[in-house]
């Protein structure tokens, strides 16, 4: 992945998965990425150069590496569709108010929504509108 001149990998959990890491240790949730990785690439591949565990409860953050923006604003949010919503809510949503107001984030994302990419493409997206305006 090469958005900043760098190679990363992300990892997320969810469910059960996510709620039983909350309270590891850092060193912990990396050793068993490295063990699952191994098992898909083998024992040859490269240690990390750095590492960032994000928790989203903030009580586990506090215990474990300490509370980060995103445990202290969103706790973890995504958007969603609610029942009896469809994919064109998040067309509306992304909607130009008086060709002056633009909005972008991965609620506003057909292709990516609840994601960082539909957050980092809509911000493409609505650059592109604000300079051709």
């Amino acid at each position: 992945w090469n958005y900043f001149g760098g190679k990363a990998l992300v990892v997320w959990h969810a469910g059960t998965d996510a709620m039983n890491l909350e309270y590891k240790s850092d060193q912990e949730i990396i050793a068993g990425a490295m063990d699952t990785l191994r098992v898909m690439y083998g024992d040859d591949i490269p240690k990390p150069t750095e590492t960032v565990v994000v928790r989203f409860d903030p009580d586990a953050a506090e215990a474990t590496s300490g509370p980060t923006p995103m445990t202290t604003h969103t706790k973890g949010a995504s958007s969603y569709l609610k029942v009896g919503s469809t994919p064109n809510d998040r067309s509306d949503i992304a909607t130009p108010v008086m060709g002056r107001v633009f909005f972008a984030g991965e609620h506003t994302s057909l292709n990516n929504p609840a994601l960082i990419q539909g957050a980092y493409e809509s911000g493409i997206r609505e650059a592109r509108n604000i300079i051709v305006k």
